[in-house]
């Protein structure tokens, strides 16, 4: 299911597949050998992580899929984001504007964002 998924995706065609269940069972591993798979497909991808151990962190999950991609280079245009880029700054502060304030920007705001940043 999930090799069929990345195969769906390389294609055009994107999709979620969530991994769920208790600690201990393999969501990690089999997270770990999807992304080899899609990295030897010659997919980019974008990467985060939860816990329910620690501070909460809010988005830190979102936060640290976006910097993945952003710091591992590549051909991800931030200015096609228009004026989504800088509600990004939300998540990477490396991205925000210097004059204008998106701190209390919807979550809808911020959503779109996402989805136009994977879109990239």
């Amino acid at each position: 299911m999930i090799e069929a998924g990345l195969v769906a995706a390389r294609k055009g065609s994107g999709g979620a597949i969530f991994l769920v269940g208790e600690a201990g069972i393999g969501k990690s591993r089999l997270a770990a050998v999807t992304a080899d798979l899609a990295y030897g497909f010659g997919m980019r991808l974008m990467q985060g992580r939860s816990s329910t151990t620690g501070p909460l962190v809010p988005y830190r999950p979102l936060t640290e899929a976006v910097l993945s991609l952003v710091r591992a280079g590549g051909p991800v245009d931030l200015d096609a984001l228009g004026p989504y880029r800088p509600v990004l700054g939300r998540l990477v502060p490396d991205l925000r504007s210097t004059t204008l304030e998106h701190s209390d920007t919807s979550l809808v705001i911020l959503a779109e964002a996402m989805l136009r940043f994977t879109a990239l």
